[in-house]
């Protein structure tokens, strides 16, 4: 297929990614600039500079977050600029890998673009998630850089992946599992076997160990707290060993499935041939990498499933998937590439998938605009935080009081407001950024409605020391009226309380 200058290739991905990118942020800020999800507890977290903060993920996003915080301050844009970026450079490397494979501009731009039919890129996990983003930026560039490897086989291949897999590994800890889904199914195949049992290819666990060595003497020194933290996160603490195989099949048969999700449905419906099992690859791709890159699926299925019953994992996420099952995402759509290599069908896909973007931005909006079920419950992104700033300052806060949030929402928020106070979290007793001052002035922000439960009788006097201020905030929107209204309380946490020692002071 002839294909024409300047309408394809990288430039026009990263316009479309960038067109996308900028709605997207606009649709955010239209809800306001309250942070919501993870972003309230990793708003905490960039207030100083650690080798790990939370035992399930390495410190790179905190890190890279405290960069661009540093030039725009602690609030939404900070978070805006990193998650969109990384959306760009997975595109950006999906692209590149798509064309190394393809070895067609066109279909290496619309396979880049077709990232928005996974479900963990498409749907709302650019709003909700922090680490996760820079993951699935990581994993797309490793795919690009093993395919490199594959395909070149020098020693510069070895030393770029090597470099990728070391901060790969940063990011978040499965991303080891695009290691072992890309080193096992490239045994399976004489070609490419040689490759991954070179010598140089110990260049790859060696930048992981390295990269990863601070955070794991961070993680020797809380290893109670990783225990503990890490048993709940993966649902091995709980049930029989047997309930929680039930559980965790269960919930890997669904993750498995909703990863190819709207993207298997979308094709079904254009190009149903390229589902089926005898389907081609195209002529002019390169089928050999191609080939061990589909049977990395099943080779990430199998590992799952393993850790499901040997080790009784039962909270299998579908954002787990990423790094397992990327690889796969390019076969598949190689084989759309083989049954639709004509300039109609190559348009109908293009049609489809513009048509896709639209809709996925019209159901963002919507839930945004909706504000309420079906869309949203407790509906974080518009609790009216702004509306603690005047009281908490009129009960003489200035910089050198700590700020404590009853929880991680509440705390990020205040650091916003308040970006030169110190501010921690209930929740999280563990992380005191350091203060000069360990006599201060300490409050103690709080809302019953936002602990979802009544608070528990430890913390619960706090609510009642002398000089605690109420405040009723209503809930803004520009489509609704008398919508609701939250009841913030300010307590001051006296320096002769026990608990002024593990909130308000350094160690």
């Amino acid at each position: 297929m002839k294909q024409k200058a300047g309408l394809t290739g990288l430039p026009i991905v990263l316009i479309c990614a960038l067109v996308w990118s900028v709605f997207h942020c606009g649709i955010r800020l239209f809800a306001g600039t309250r942070l919501a999800f993870d972003d309230g507890k990793e708003n905490i977290f960039t207030q100083s500079f650690q080798l790990g903060y939370l035992p399930d993920n390495p410190p790179l996003f905190e890190w890279t977050l405290m960069a661009i915080q540093s030039v725009t301050g602690p609030g939404l844009i900070s978070f805006l600029i990193l998650k969109y970026s990384l959306l760009m450079l997975t595109a950006v490397f999906c692209y590149l890998t798509a064309e190394r494979l393809l070895k067609d501009k066109v279909w290496a731009s619309l396979s880049a673009l077709s990232i928005i039919l996974l479900y963990q890129i498409g749907w709302n996990y650019d709003q909700v998630f922090t680490h996760s983003l820079m993951l699935t930026a990581f994993t797309a560039a490793g795919v690009w850089a093993f395919v490199r490897l594959m395909q070149m086989r020098d020693l510069s291949s070895y030393l770029i992946f090597a470099a990728i897999a070391g901060l790969g590994a940063l990011s978040k800890y499965n991303f080891s599992g695009l290691i072992a889904a890309l080193f096992l199914a490239a045994l399976l195949k004489p070609e490419t076997r040689k490759t991954v049992l070179s010598p140089l290819m110990l260049l790859t666990p060696v930048a992981m160990a390295l990269c990863l060595l601070p955070n794991i003497l961070y993680l020797f020194d809380h290893l109670s707290l990783y225990k503990f933290y890490i048993g709940g996160k993966l649902g091995i603490d709980n049930a029989s060993h047997i309930e929680r195989i039930g559980s965790g099949l269960g919930r890997l048969t669904v993750a498995f499935i909703s990863f190819y999700v709207p993207l298997v449905l979308v094709i079904a419906a254009l190009f149903p041939g390229a589902l089926k099992p005898k389907a081609k690859l195209p002529e002019t791709a390169d089928q050999a990498v191609l080939n061990w890159m589909g049977k990395s699926a099943l080779v990430a299925l199998t590992i799952m499933t393993v850790g499901v019953l040997f080790f009784g994992i039962s909270t299998v996420s579908e954002r787990y998937m990423v790094p397992f099952l990327m690889p796969s995402f390019f076969w598949l759509m190689a084989r759309v590439k083989a049954v639709s290599d004509a300039r109609q069908q190559t348009k109908r896909w293009a049609i489809a998938l513009g048509a896709s973007a639209l809709i996925l931005i019209g159901l963002r909006f919507a839930e945004v605009a909706v504000a309420g079920k079906p869309f949203c419950d407790t509906c974080q992104r518009w609790v009216p935080y702004e509306g603690l700033r005047e009281p908490i300052i009129a009960m003489g806060a200035d910089e050198t009081t700590i700020l404590v949030g009853y929880e991680n929402d509440t705390a990020g928020n205040l650091r916003a407001l308040f970006p030169k106070n110190n501010v921690r979290s209930l929740l999280l007793p563990f992380y005191k950024p350091p203060v000069a001052d360990k006599t201060g002035q300490c409050l103690f922000v709080w809302s019953k409605e936002l602990a979802g439960a009544t608070i528990p009788p430890q913390f619960a006097r706090f609510t009642r020391t002398q000089g605690t201020q109420m405040v009723h905030v209503p809930w803004t929107h520009p489509f609704k009226t008398d919508w609701r209204e939250t009841e913030w309380g300010i307590s001051p946490i006296p320096p002769d309380s026990p608990f002024y020692k593990t909130y308000c002071v350094s160690e």
